[in-house]
């Protein structure tokens, strides 16, 4: 049954089909709509800003499902002619179903897939997923840990793993535990040591996860600055006189400035937390893992942690499938045993205990010499591409920041606008009012790991974010 009649839409009328107000949300319904028949190519759709007053929703969440239909190649934008169902939408059967990137973006069997900017392949610039050319193959070792691994135990830990991360660490910690993955580490974390109501400082900018992670929680969020030395310590301490419960913070290849701790940093803060009234926890969020430790300028460890001062007050929680692929979902979480063992029983209560044949397959390939010569070359192509895009970014006149870390954080004279602009050019990017809370101005944030190695690409790219940053529509035309 279609839903448009002679062609037109109100916005009134998507938002009670779509219902949720989330991008995911939106570009589901629109596509399953599409696919259907409901909505019939030629069919104009409201514009963005109608869509999200209706959704009651950010322009911005709507905005990524606009630019993801149009990569399913279920829409198309002109310049004056607004927003319309395309009439390709009737030989694209079955992507209604599809999540962002299960189409090509981000994992192409195309060796140059960086080589869709500026034509009409689309490419998803807005998250720093793993170059597959870079990835370890886990098959062998997934075999291997079948017959070695033992399930029969419930520690928070496979021996194997755990012999593997700990010399990796730059503190020895009093305890430690996996997670599936680092988002169920971070939920744990929080649950674990968080009441409602109780105040978190955080980095802002932060990861956009964290942001969520910590409303569900419930917690107080005051945002803390940072330079390119980690959190600064007037900041920390101004957090502290708001009766602080948990500082969290990236402390290596923070998302999405770059910032690393340095020892110096370190020391400040532990002094100032040790001399606080009731000090702290502090959760350190490793978004790098294995990656780390290799970067060039990043130091020989995975960057300082204040663990080795405050042994009992810290939480580390390293990353490891940005090194090793998504097929092995799991994360570590080292530190103080009152920590630990609070996170280990949220997980035996919320049934999360993660698989310990993956934690074994982990641990072989850890130490895989071949493995290993992966990730450095992963860890140095990485860093060459981000920093290849600042300063290109640089010779243009835009004073991104990122370096030391997995994307760039480009000012923008409007954030939609540039998001829009760079749809054009078939390059999605991640809208920094996701990643703030406190009152920054307009950015956008662009994944640098699956950048071209192509100097003449990177400059086209820069060419188009260069315009895009400075770009603000007089008129909406979408």
């Amino acid at each position: 049954m279609e839903i448009a009649t002679e062609g037109t839409l109100t916005a009134l009328d998507l938002a009670e089909r779509i219902g949720g107000t989330r991008s995911e949300d939106i570009r589901r319904t629109i596509a399953d709509l599409i696919t259907s028949g409901a909505l019939p190519p030629g069919t104009r759709l409201p514009t963005i800003r109608d869509v999200a007053a209706a959704l009651d929703t950010s322009v911005g969440s709507v905005a990524d499902a606009w630019t993801e239909l149009r990569r399913l190649g279920l829409l198309d934008t002109r310049r004056r002619g607004g927003t319309t169902v395309s009439s390709r939408s009737a030989e694209t059967p079955g992507t209604a179903g599809l999540a962002l990137g299960d189409t090509g973006v981000g994992r192409s069997s195309d060796p140059d897939v960086a080589g869709a900017f500026l034509r009409r392949d689309r490419i998803d610039l807005g998250r720093a997923s793993a170059d597959p050319a870079f990835l370890p193959d886990p098959t062998a070792f997934l075999v291997a840990a079948i017959d070695t691994t033992d399930d029969s135990g419930s520690d928070l830990i496979t021996p194997a793993l755990r012999t593997a991360v700990v010399p990796g660490l730059s503190f020895t910690p009093q305890a430690v535990a996996a997670a599936p993955g680092m988002h169920a580490a971070m939920h744990l974390a929080y649950t674990a040591l968080l009441r409602p109501g109780d105040v978190v400082a955080v980095e802002d900018p932060t990861c956009v996860r964290n942001l969520a992670l910590l409303r569900a929680a419930g917690a107080r969020v005051v945002p803390i600055a940072s330079d390119a030395d980690g959190p600064l310590p007037e900041s920390v301490a101004a957090a502290l006189e708001q009766g602080l419960t948990m500082l969290a913070f990236q402390p290596v290849a923070a998302v999405p400035l770059g910032a690393s701790l340095t020892r110096r940093r370190r020391d400040e803060l532990a002094e100032l937390i040790a001399n606080a009234p009731a000090p702290p926890w502090i959760l350190e969020e490793d978004p790098a893992g294995p990656l780390g430790g290799r970067h060039p300028g990043g130091g020989t460890t995975r960057g300082e942690s204040l663990g080795a001062v405050l042994p009992d007050r810290v939480l580390r929680v390293v990353h490891l499938a940005r090194a090793f692929g998504p097929l092995l979902q799991t994360a570590v979480l080292a530190g103080g045993s009152t920590a630990v063992h609070a996170v280990a029983e949220v997980q035996r209560l919320e049934g999360a205990r993660p698989n310990p044949l993956l934690q074994d397959a982990l641990a072989a390939l850890m130490r895989d010499a071949s493995a290993d010569a992966l990730i450095t070359a992963a860890a140095e192509t990485y860093a060459r591409r981000n920093r290849a895009l600042l300063d290109a970014l640089a010779a243009r006149g835009i004073s991104a920041q990122g370096a030391g870390g997995f994307f760039a954080w480009v000012p923008v004279a409007d954030e939609r606008d540039a998001l829009l602009r760079l749809a054009e050019h078939g390059v999605s990017a991640s809208p920094g009012s996701r990643s703030t809370f406190g009152d920054l101005a307009p950015h956008i944030r662009v994944a640098t790991t699956r950048l071209p190695d192509d100097p003449q690409r990177i400059a086209e790219l820069a060419d188009a974010v260069a315009a895009a940053a400075a770009h603000t529509l007089a008129t909406e035309d979408e």
